[in-house]
């Protein structure tokens, strides 16, 4: 593709101008994240760690699945009083989708990407895994098998304790410190921040800053979260959304947050995985392009996974 055909390329599907353009666009992404995954296919992996992070990742890419086919127009005949609803669109549902997204990203970057050494990762590994336990332990059983799960998994969260604080990263940790992680672990939360002997909880909306998402992002985690929870502000933009035919758009919008999320996504699993470096770097140009690009733009030049974008150039 000579160089001026590749920058028409490159701009058409970076600004889509129609729905069509846009899932082209998406589709793209898409691709790329399940060929990474589908490369890893019955790859052995060294530990629970890294084998649960590429659930993570796959759990996260299998989202687009589903936010592809609420983009396809929504049609609906009520055979009670013979009328159809055409052409309709869901940004609310698709909110729900893209704010677990959110969160799956910015936990994987948080734990496998800005933990600053193997025991920090571990440390913060640790956290999640007992969050999730300690959660179930609030789960009603009445089976015995149940039971006896419970309780396995009640021994494994005085292991997983012990654990946490016998490693470098909390001892290193100053009282106050060691102190926010006890009351992390009280509430359940694994959502961290460790910078030399500080560590403190970090919530949602500003994680993505962690990351090194620019201003653009500010704010989105809490348009996300009160579109997927019954809040005023969202049967506000309810009301008028179909009248006023703005389901189109913010369903475009919504998408382009998803796109933009698994692409961040892809760069930190290439940096933690190298072999998932290796099948990106054999992804078409193109898709090679776009994805470096909202890295770069939407994060920094940092987040780049390669140079393919000086293909541009």
């Amino acid at each position: 593709m000579e160089k001026e055909e590749l920058r028409r390329e490159y701009h058409r599907l970076f600004y889509p101008e129609d729905l069509r353009i846009a899932m082209e666009s998406y589709k793209l992404v898409t691709d790329a994240a399940f060929q990474i995954i589908s490369s890893q296919k019955g790859q052995p992996l060294s530990s629970n760690e890294d084998i649960d992070g590429m659930y993570l990742f796959q759990m996260t890419a299998m989202k687009n699945l589903s936010i592809l086919n609420l983009m396809q127009s929504l049609n609906y005949y009520n055979e009670l009083g013979d009328f159809n609803m055409e052409n309709l669109h869901d940004p609310f549902a698709l909110s729900c989708l893209v704010r677990t997204q959110y969160e799956a990203f910015c936990n994987f970057n948080n734990i496998y990407r800005v933990s600053k050494s193997a025991d920090e990762k571990t440390f913060k590994y640790l956290l999640w895994v007992l969050s999730g336990l300690k959660y179930r332990q609030s789960f009603p059983t009445k089976q015995q098998e149940n039971i006896e799960k419970r309780e396995n998994e009640r021994l494994q969260i005085e292991e997983l304790k012990k654990a946490i604080k016998m490693s470098r990263t909390y001892l290193n940790l100053d009282p106050d410190a060691q102190d926010n992680i006890d009351k992390a672990i009280k509430s359940k939360k694994w959502q961290v921040i460790v910078n030399g002997e500080k560590a403190h909880g970090i919530p949602w909306h500003e994680m993505m800053s962690n990351a090194g998402a620019t201003d653009l992002f500010n704010g989105q985690y809490t348009s996300l979260s009160l579109n997927t929870h019954p809040s005023n502000v969202s049967v506000f933009q309810f009301k008028n959304m179909y009248s006023d035919g703005n389901d189109l758009p913010t369903s475009i919008l919504t998408m382009k947050l998803s796109k933009w999320l698994i692409s961040f996504f892809i760069a930190d699993y290439c940096y933690y995985f190298e072999d998932a470096k290796q099948t990106f770097e054999k992804l078409p140009l193109m898709t090679q392009i776009l994805i470096n690009q909202y890295n770069s733009l939407f994060r920094t030049e940092i987040y780049r996974i390669n140079h393919a974008s000086n293909s541009l150039n």
